[in-house]
């Protein structure tokens, strides 16, 4: 049996609107016409005012063709990230 060495694959991680604009052509309100939201809860997401719930949060992902593992979830005002 061959001894491969593992090496972790860097994954860049990004905020949810570097992710939009990285991945798709999407405006933040036709992600939220796609996601059944209104365009403000978006914005809120994408700045950092309120955070997606997990249902949004997978719906997000499959639309934007990432993993939960590469977004960087951080409320504006808090040192701590999600």
């Amino acid at each position: 049996m061959e001894n491969k060495e593992y090496r972790p694959v860097k994954v860049p991680r990004m905020t949810l609107k570097e992710a939009r604009k990285r991945y798709t052509k999407y405006k933040a309100y036709q992600v939220a016409e796609k996601l059944g939201v209104a365009a403000t809860t978006v914005s809120s997401w994408e700045n950092g005012k309120t955070l997606p719930n997990c249902k949004y949060l997978d719906a997000i992902c499959k639309l934007y063709g990432v993993y939960r593992g590469q977004l960087i979830l951080k409320l504006k005002d808090e040192d701590k990230y999600v």
